[in-house]
């Protein structure tokens, strides 16, 4: 049975009749209702705007009769204001409502009469709307799922002190390059010819960790030294778009300067050296006299190691657990509608035939647990501070140095990696999506009753690739 609720709103000191009619739980028709004295005084004041710039031969500028701009353009700034109060009305009622809609209204294609601009007076426009199911869930401790601990054996010991002497090995200056040492240099564009380019790109000491680059393309910095240079085309060696852009602090419009040869000029070079095994690293790793020995410090990795596969125990809860409840919770979506929407904004779209169809699936299963986790984001009133923000994109900056080698980055670098990071909108939503999962889970691990299982890395890994 349908549920019609009617209601006023008042946009710009306008009154706009807003019919809401509910066809189920999860579809609504929102009907628009524009009177005359609604439209009106915008539209006159659209025509006296366009009066002012309008030509015509025989009259000047903002002198043609008000008679010929309406018949020249009156159709058009009708349907233009019209349009535009009933979709501004639409959005306010939505907003002033609290109405939780998925996707965007769609024109409905049963109620909606055919319009004459040139007879009516009054409009009505028809929208069909999708709601937001509901999701009731609580969790306690009677809530039950298993949690997989990963056991540290002797070999995770072994390559995590190679690691930690990585890390807290020093970066020294040095006068050559042998291989795959960290440089700074002063990159100027060249031309075709191998010339300087006039008003070319430059970029002074960009840093370019060398074991990042090809040894086919390395090869080249061999045995330079400071104030020594070489010509370099950083695309062509690094093919990776991303990073050549951070290095050189280019757009992505920059196309040419991109794919350019440099004249790199070498302003410094930095050989990395490991830590020894003795006191002073035990200090620098773990703090001063807290462990005293080798066995102490073998100890207190493996303890830290036990914290660090925590992160993957907690990755395989969070998926088994998000399987758990969208099993134990269904949710009922308005596919209809959401895949009309889907058609309709990806229509201009270069996307082959029958590839939204396959994707649907997918959308519809992901859609459901944004719902789930919208809901308990709200719940527990979870947030992700700047401070935290800020603070993961340093670690994804260390990550990344640590990924080519580079073990002890200095901090102007990791602010510099991380500020560029920062700025790319799909790296920097990346991070505040994992740091929210952290949160998320967090909260599961503290809410439910854990069934913990120890099981070895290969056992865990057998299991993830089942996943």
């Amino acid at each position: 049975m349908l549920n019609v609720l009617s209601g006023f709103l008042i946009l710009n000191n306008q009154i706009m009749n807003i019919v809401r009619q509910d066809i189920d739980n999860l579809n609504a028709i929102l009907k628009v209702q524009i009177a005359k004295d609604d439209y009106s005084p915008k539209v006159e004041a659209a025509l006296k705007n366009a009066s002012k710039t309008i030509q015509v031969p025989g009259f000047r500028k903002g002198m043609v009769p008000m008679g010929m701009v309406r018949k020249m353009h009156g159709k058009y700034i009708l349907v233009d204001e019209i349009n535009k109060l009933a979709v501004n009305s639409l959005f306010t009622f939505i907003e002033e409502n609290k109405l939780l809609i998925l996707g965007e209204p769609l024109p409905n294609e049963d109620q909606q009469k055919e319009i004459k601009w040139e007879n009516q007076d009054d409009f009505e426009f028809h929208y069909d709307v999708a709601i937001q199911p509901e999701v009731a869930i609580t969790l306690d401790n009677k809530t039950k799922a298993d949690y997989y601990r990963i056991a540290v054996d002797e070999s995770f010991i072994d390559k995590q002190v190679d690691s930690m002497a990585n890390q807290f090995g020093t970066n020294l200056e040095v006068d050559v390059v042998e291989d795959e040492e960290l440089i700074s240099a002063n990159f100027t564009e060249l031309d075709a010819n191998g010339e300087v380019l006039a008003n070319g790109h430059i970029k002074e000491n960009a840093y370019v960790l060398l074991k990042s680059v090809p040894a086919e393309y390395r090869k080249v910095f061999k045995g330079l030294t400071v104030g020594t240079s070489v010509n370099f085309a950083p695309m062509e060696a690094i093919k990776h778009e991303y990073e050549v852009i951070s290095m050189l602090g280019l757009k992505h419009e920059n196309t040419r300067e991109l794919n350019a040869t440099y004249k790199v000029e070498i302003t410094s070079i930095k050989k990395f050296i490991k830590a020894e095994i003795n006191q002073e690293l035990f200090d620098s790793a773990f703090g001063e006299g807290t462990v005293t020995n080798e066995a102490e410090f073998r100890a207190k990795i493996k303890e830290n190691l036990e914290a660090r596969f925590e992160i993957n125990s907690d990755y395989k809860f969070y998926a088994d657990f998000r399987k758990q409840l969208m099993e134990t919770y269904p949710i009922s979506l308005p596919e209809t509608f959401l895949k009309r929407w889907i058609l309709a904004a990806n229509k201009d779209k270069n996307i082959a035939p029958g590839q939204i169809e396959d994707e649907l699936p997918l959308f519809y299963e992901d859609l459901k647990w944004k719902l789930i986790k919208g809901h308990f984001i709200k719940l527990q009133n979870l947030t992700v501070t700047d401070a935290e923000f800020k603070a993961a994109t340093f670690d994804f900056a260390r990550m990344q140095f640590q990924q080519f080698g580079y073990y002890n980055p200095g901090d102007e670098e990791l602010q510099h990696w991380a500020t560029e990071i920062a700025k790319n909108q799909e790296e920097a939503k990346k991070i505040y999506d994992i740091e929210m999962d952290k949160k998320m889970i967090a909260y599961f691990k503290a809410t439910i009753k854990l069934n913990e299982k120890s099981v070895s890395f290969e056992e865990f890994n057998s299991m993830m690739e089942k996943q």
